[in-house]
């Protein structure tokens, strides 16, 4: 940004880092991270509103930080309409989604980032049982999650998911177990803390994660 002030793609990973900060709890106050993701993406979009990164860094932004579905998915869908191609852009709208309480079309972008990216980030492992688990389906959610458990260990928010999962079919040992794993990745894991990371706006399905989290022995 120093060397090119006008770069929207440089502003628009700072703002993606800022947001992931805030969403993972890197830091003692998500809060000013999210606020500043805001601030950056929306002048990255200001400096090149063609670039998709900008389009993506504004709707993580937005849902994540601010709670602003209806902005943050319009921005989703901007950087997938800049670039059908990105397996990227698609992953990250549907998740979008899901946490927008339209769980069913984000399983339809997952898919499609999955097919469009056969050797996919681990992360998508992520959301695709993000997307399960809010939808009820979880002996399904728990085969990504598992998967994800084997390849990051130290994944507190997908250990959680699979904590949640176990717990909803009564696999309490394997739910304690998840536990354990999401406290030896990070400490600082609470159950009122996952709302960071899990911005849902259908606060039935925050309940009932929280819910199955206390269940599977999860602090608050």
């Amino acid at each position: 940004m120093d060397l090119s002030p006008k770069h929207a793609r440089a502003h628009a990973l700072i703002a993606w880092t800022r947001a992931v900060e805030g969403s993972l709890r890197w830091v003692s106050d998500p809060r000013t991270s999210f606020a500043e993701s805001l601030k950056v993406a929306k002048r990255a979009v200001e400096l090149d509103d063609r670039e998709p990164w900008a389009q993506s860094a504004l709707g993580y932004a937005e849902i994540w930080g601010q709670r602003a579905y209806a902005r943050g998915n319009a921005a989703f869908a901007r950087a997938v309409a800049l670039n059908p191609n990105s397996a990227h852009f698609h992953g990250w709208y549907s998740v979008g989604l899901c946490f927008a309480d339209m769980s069913q079309k984000g399983l339809s972008e997952i898919e499609l980032a999955m097919r469009l990216n056969p050797h996919h980030p681990t992360i998508y492992l992520n959301f695709l049982g993000r997307i399960l688990f809010t939808l009820e389906r979880y002996e399904e959610a728990l085969v990504p999650l598992e998967r994800l458990a084997y390849a990051m260990p130290h994944n507190a928010s997908g250990l959680s998911l699979a904590a949640a999962c176990y717990a909803a079919l009564d696999r309490m040992d394997d739910a304690k177990g998840a536990v354990e794993g999401c406290i030896a990745a990070s400490p600082w894991f609470r159950v009122s803390e996952v709302h960071y990371a899990a911005p849902y706006k259908n606060p039935e399905h925050l309940s009932r994660f929280m819910q199955l989290l206390r269940k599977a022995g999860l602090r608050d």
